[in-house]
């Protein structure tokens, strides 16, 4: 009614998308808030009080960088990560099959085929990713977010006279404004959500309402949580700013592209390679992501920084404490590192395509920060005197947007949100030059495969 009174489907793009982007950046910020306390009881519950995990966070969460890794009931991992799988899999198929997998595509492929997102979306999404992350599986929170935001709001707005654009733009706006959310960071969100949508195009409609939402639901979310960046304020130093600069280091950057676009290539292939084999087995949906959990389990048994989010040892990883990196097998850092990439590779792929319900944007984002270190300590050997310490947090958050920018086929998102979420924004033009090669290098392949090449624009006769 309210909506009918003022009249505003009459309102310019600029007025109808100031109130209407408000509006879904309080409702986005709302439902991140609430789906970051439900992940939150879901790790303490099943990581700290049955594992006996303490588990460390990023110091946007609350770290303090003194982490010592501790789990005191080890063979109850294999028993919390699957009981949780299979819990979350009798929600999903029981009552929203849709809600399986990482739920941005999803979204991305409601934008496109212009299908309406069911309101029960929301609460099974909500419920079933809260517990499979909780419990130890490989997943972040984004794609869930996103999905339970698009369909909460898009079900609200759906009374309300608009056009059928209008709604598709909602959907994306969605997407913007529960990431930039959740993540902290209301530019690269918004972004986000008007560059997911295509592999090389980007939605320009979407721009201004997604800013106007990312930025309120920033400020919502931040309200009840806090407003620091995800990974700390000022990641790099003085010297390691100066430093990047140098000709030798800018073509260790050139590296990291390359290396960074293999390995984001590697992380779609694996992902969607599991989930048509595990897909095509004769067996009960129900149980194919307890399949995957098995294998998840196996994998957290060693490499216990699988579990979860992640996005503690990403932190460790950005500060430079990798001695607080647990390792079962004994193996060099520099090895101990390469296989942790694929056993989050794995462990992901086992979790998610099996048909669990979580993001895969934070395991990129740790599989990402793995390779920049990998790409360091390779360079480190090589030259010392040259890539000292002190320039190795800008490998990793660097590793981070490469990456993941690849991956998504969202580079310039993905590189401000990593910006917002460490506080290092000088870090930028190196960024750029490493996340150019390793898009390039990664061709068509994307995590997110609703995506389309490219806007279809209408031909006008003269």
């Amino acid at each position: 009614m309210l909506f009918k009174k003022f009249h505003i489907e009459s309102l310019d793009y600029y007025k109808k998308w100031l109130v209407l982007g408000i509006i879904i950046g309080i409702i986005a910020g709302l439902v991140s808030v609430l789906f970051y306390y439900a992940t939150e009881a879901s790790e303490n519950f099943f990581m700290h009080y049955v594992m006996g995990y303490s588990r460390p966070l990023p110091l946007g969460e609350g770290e303090n960088l003194s982490y010592v890794f501790a789990i005191i009931r080890p063979y109850l991992i294999p028993i919390s990560i699957i009981l949780g799988a299979l819990i979350s899999a009798w929600l999903v198929y029981r009552f929203a099959p849709e809600t399986e997998g990482h739920g941005t595509d999803a979204v991305v492929k409601s934008y496109h085929e212009g299908k309406v997102i069911r309101a029960r979306v929301s609460i099974i999404k909500f419920v079933s990713a809260s517990l499979l992350i909780g419990s130890g599986g490989s997943a972040g929170r984004e794609g869930p977010i996103a999905q339970i935001s698009a369909s909460t709001i898009s079900n609200i707005f759906k009374r309300i006279k608009l056009s059928k654009r209008d709604r598709q733009i909602i959907l994306a706006v969605s997407i913007g404004a529960a990431i930039g959310s959740i993540f902290k960071s209301p530019f690269g969100g918004a972004l986000f959500g008007a560059e997911v949508l295509y592999k090389r195009d980007i939605e320009g409609d979407v721009i201004f309402p997604a800013f106007v939402a990312s930025t309120v639901g920033f400020m919502v979310y931040g309200a009840f949580v806090n407003y620091l960046p995800m990974f700390g304020i000022n990641a790099l130093s003085a010297y390691a700013q100066t430093i990047i600069y140098t000709p030798l280091v800018i073509l260790g950057f050139v590296f990291l592209g390359l290396v960074s676009g293999v390995f984001a290539k590697a992380y779609v292939k694996i992902f969607y390679f599991f989930h048509r084999k595990i897909k095509a087995l004769k067996m009960s949906r129900y149980f194919k992501p307890a399949l995957g959990a098995i294998g998840t389990a196996s994998i957290a048994l060693l490499f216990p920084e699988v579990m979860g989010i992640g996005y503690g040892w990403v932190q460790l990883m950005i500060s430079g404490n990798l001695t607080a990196l647990p390792d079962f097998l004994g193996l060099s850092t520099l090895l101990f590192v390469f296989v942790l990439i694929f056993a989050k590779i794995f462990a992901t792929s086992f979790s998610i395509s099996s048909g669990g319900s979580g993001g895969v944007y934070a395991p990129g984002i740790f599989i990402g920060a793995s390779v920049g270190l990998f790409t360091f300590l390779l360079l480190n050997m090589a030259s010392p005197q040259v890539f000292g310490l002190a320039i190795l947090t800008p490998f990793v958050i660097v590793g981070m947007l490469s990456l993941f920018g690849a991956a998504s086929k969202a580079p310039i998102a993905v590189a401000i949100m990593v910006v917002e979420m460490t506080g290092s924004i000088l870090i930028i033009p190196v960024a750029m030059i490493s996340i150019a090669i390793a898009y390039a290098l990664s061709g068509n392949d994307t995590i997110y495969i609703s995506q389309k090449e490219r806007r279809k624009f209408k031909s006008t006769k003269h």
